[in-house]
């Protein structure tokens, strides 16, 4: 889930590569409509700005659908507090932009193993 289509349609295109099922959303609404219709979800690549409200409001809506979502939350800014303590309590990673496509694909297959929460800043 990113709002910018140029890096939703990389982010795809990596996890496609990868063997991967994606499902592309711009915003948490459009996510939890298509998580809700896709049947499944075991992981999320979230940008920690995504609109309207950022990553907190959608990725919690996304776990009520799926409680052991994986969640890999990227940004080109350093985590805020708020962001820390619920990727923490999460089984999440965050990747700083830019990121490669293999930084990429280690973490959400360290998410869907249930790996421990990166504790990068």
């Amino acid at each position: 889930m990113d709002d910018e289509p140029v890096v939703l349609q990389l982010i795809s295109r990596i996890l496609r590569r990868a063997g991967y099922e994606v499902v592309e959303a711009r915003d948490g609404k459009e996510a939890a409509a298509r998580a809700a219709s896709s049947g499944s979800l075991a992981a999320v690549v979230i940008d920690a700005t995504v609109p309207p409200d950022g990553a907190l409001p959608a990725t919690r809506a996304l776990q009520e659908l799926a409680p052991d979502l994986g969640v890999v939350f990227t940004s080109g800014e350093a985590l805020r507090s708020p962001m820390r303590s619920f990727l923490e309590g999460c089984a999440g990673r965050f990747l700083a932009k830019p990121f490669s496509p293999a930084e990429l694909v280690a973490a959400v297959e360290a998410v869907l193993r249930g790996g421990p929460p990166s504790r990068q800043p």
